[in-house]
């Protein structure tokens, strides 16, 4: 629509123009406009009007390398003055191009080299299955650190003997069997369970309790320093336990997966797999065999 009116406004201004009562001095001269029609009909009549071009334009890069040589001489005077900004406010996305190449398949060696262990004689006990894990070192370290961690805390010892500190693994064996909803309730009159309050007192169990000890705090490491275990109130029992594992002659058939230990508490090592039935807890790397015992272990920290 403006574009119309334009049109119209200067078609009129064009009508209404008179040359005579122009007040613009006629300074152009007819014999100029000539001989300037006369000038370009001889440039293109001339066969050599391309060439010409051409040597214009080798003129002028060689005049415009000229220009940046001088300009290249003046660095010290001009290389404060500051630039356009050439960073882009988002960085490029690297794409990768991934080449798949079809190969042979070629089969590990997964035969069977070493032997199978004879079966015992007669059959194990439960106890006996669990002394072949929990061995009598791992009681003589409880007894020793737990003793020793009472007399640096308290400076006396309450004399916690081996024989106790045997005791005392069994009723926690036990609890996590039979559970109760604190620990307390297994020596209550009302709720009394004979095969824990009949073996030690409520106070003993709690004295062990607190004084249990695996690790010499006078050798630990600060979390600071080069090394620093988040295990290391535990690694001693850990190191003897992955040793008896080692020692049991191992099946032909073994599989590697996670596993979770159950824990709800506060703990920098605890962790969160909603896939799991327990989704709170410990996370361990196993490798176990085809019926079902443990071989070795690694805790996720």
């Amino acid at each position: 629509m403006n574009n119309k009116v334009n049109n119209v406004l200067i078609k009129q201004w064009l009508e209404d123009f008179d040359p005579e009562n122009s007040d613009i001095d006629d300074q152009s001269d007819d014999g100029d406009i000539e001989n300037l029609f006369n000038i370009n009909a001889d440039v293109l009549e001339n066969n050599n009007f391309l060439e010409n071009i051409f040597n214009e334009t080798e003129l002028f890069e060689v005049q415009n390398i000229e220009f940046e040589d001088a300009y290249d001489n003046n660095d010290d005077e001009v290389q404060n003055v500051p630039g356009p900004s050439t960073q882009t406010s988002r960085s490029k996305k690297v794409i990768r191009d991934w080449k798949f190449e079809k190969n042979n398949f070629v089969a590990s060696d997964v035969t069977w080299k070493s032997f199978l262990p004879n079966p015992p004689l007669e059959d194990y006990t439960p106890f006996q299955y669990f002394k072949l894990f929990f061995s009598d070192e791992m009681f003589d370290l409880i007894h020793v650190e737990s003793n020793k961690y009472a007399m640096q805390k308290n400076g006396s010892v309450p004399n916690i003997s081996y024989l106790e500190i045997r005791q005392y693994i069994g009723i926690l064996v036990y609890m996590g069997v039979v559970k109760m909803p604190a620990s307390r309730v297994y020596w209550s009159n009302n709720c009394r369970f004979n095969r824990i309050a009949d073996v030690i007192s409520r106070n003993t169990f709690y004295t062990i309790s607190r004084y249990f000890h695996v690790e010499d705090n006078a050798i630990a490491k600060s979390p600071n320093s080069v090394g620093y275990d988040k295990l290391h109130k535990v690694r001693p029992l850990l190191n003897i336990l992955q040793i008896n594992m080692h020692d049991t002659p191992p099946e032909e058939r073994h599989s590697v997966d996670e596993q979770m230990i159950a824990f709800k508490r506060r703990s920098h090592l605890k962790q969160y797999m909603r896939n799991k039935p327990h989704k709170w807890g410990f996370k361990v790397f196993t490798r176990a065999g085809a019926s079902g015992i443990m071989y070795d272990f690694e805790i996720y920290q």
